[in-house]
């Protein structure tokens, strides 16, 4: 999470959505930066809400307004397949990392372990949408572009720190892996509320 009072936002880094990208560009701009660790880089809406935002509207001046809260947001498969290929690295064949590989399974079976009761290790990836609800157990009030227009988004934010941003592609997936994913009527379903949101964004 990158939080820059001071320019006026609150940056949600959603896993599979260019985050590390993001967070090289926003860096020079943040005010509070929650780390690398996935458990607090990847902070959800909630956790802000309960921990770090009442410390940050404590700093606010007089009536100055909170900062606005972004994200980015995925095509829902393919935020999923993403996962599935970023899985695949090298990285993860061998020691404690291979309990998360999915280099010996298709895209199909990973599928099916992401909607079951109980995922095997590999497809424990979580939701967007969980990422982005807040409290009372619904999406907060958050302004939402498409990861897929990423420049939409890059020209937004530079109006809010007064400089052009550019893009950059860091902790990319492995490309020998990518593809296209197969049309799975039962992943469609699963992800339903996914896909209310992202119809649901203009940008």
């Amino acid at each position: 999470m990158i939080i820059s009072p001071t320019h006026g936002f609150v940056f949600i880094c959603m896993p599979k959505c260019a985050s590390t990208s993001t967070e090289a560009i926003l860096k020079p701009y943040a005010d509070i930066m929650t780390g690398d660790s996935p458990g607090y880089k990847h902070m959800t809406y909630r956790k802000y809400q309960k921990f770090l935002e009442p410390l940050v509207c404590s700093k606010l001046k007089n009536a100055a307004e909170p900062p606005e809260v972004l994200s980015l947001f995925r095509e829902p498969v393919d935020w999923l397949y993403s996962w599935y290929r970023y899985r695949q690295r090298d990285a993860l064949q061998s020691g404690p990392g291979r309990l998360k590989s999915t280099n010996d399974m298709s895209f199909e079976e990973f599928a099916q372990q992401y909607v079951s009761e109980h995922p095997s290790f590999p497809a424990r990836v979580g939701r967007q949408v969980n990422m982005l609800k807040g409290k009372n157990g619904k999406i907060g009030n958050i302004t939402l572009f498409r990861y897929e227009n990423y420049d939409a988004f890059l020209d937004y934010m530079s109006v809010k720190v007064g400089k052009k941003l550019k893009a950059r592609v860091l902790n990319k997936s492995p490309s020998g892996a990518r593809g296209t994913p197969p049309d799975l009527p039962f992943l469609r379903e699963y992800l339903r509320e996914e896909y209310e949101v992202y119809n649901s964004i203009s940008t």
